[in-house]
């Protein structure tokens, strides 16, 4: 299974972000509303609910944005643990989860970043997910990708997709 880094959208006033264009699982955890501020790239817009026109402005947008992030990144942290659980009960799966960092043939540069960032085994590697090891400091696109091939070749790659 082949697992890539989802690409980051533009958005005027902040930065970066993910999109439902670019990441579809955002769908399963939006509002219709967040999901309309998406559209209008989080710009001044005329939202129709059940008759009543509201005018969301500038200041409305972001707050919306910054609610559906939240409540994203509590829902992906259930979902990966709920993966995590269904992983551990293969033996083989769980040893590779468990062993400590340093067993594993990782580069010295991304065995450091993971240390440093309080990942002492592959477990509380996968618990941070694909999104939290993009922010981590010093991890770049490829030390991200490095670690996803590690989980795929070990047969964990559904903790990443």
């Amino acid at each position: 299974m082949k697992t890539k880094v989802k690409p980051l959208t533009k958005v005027p006033g902040l930065g970066d972000i993910e999109t439902p264009e670019n990441n579809p699982v955002l769908l399963h955890f939006i509002s219709p509303l967040e999901l309309a501020a998406f559209q209008h790239k989080f710009k001044p817009f005329k939202y129709n609910l059940e008759g009543v026109m509201l005018d969301i402005e500038p200041y409305m947008c972001k707050e919306l944005f910054w609610e559906s992030r939240r409540r994203a990144a509590k829902l992906r942290t259930l979902i990966q643990k709920s993966r995590q659980k269904v992983l551990k009960q293969d033996p083989e799966l769980r040893h590779f989860l468990h062993m400590p960092l340093k067993h594993h043939k990782l580069p010295v540069r991304v065995y450091h970043i993971l240390k440093g960032n309080g990942c002492y085994n592959m477990a509380e590697v996968a618990q941070k997910g694909e999104h939290g090891l993009k922010r981590m400091r010093g991890m770049g696109k490829t030390h991200v990708a490095t670690i996803m091939k590690v989980f795929i070749d070990n047969g964990c790659g559904a903790l990443f997709s």
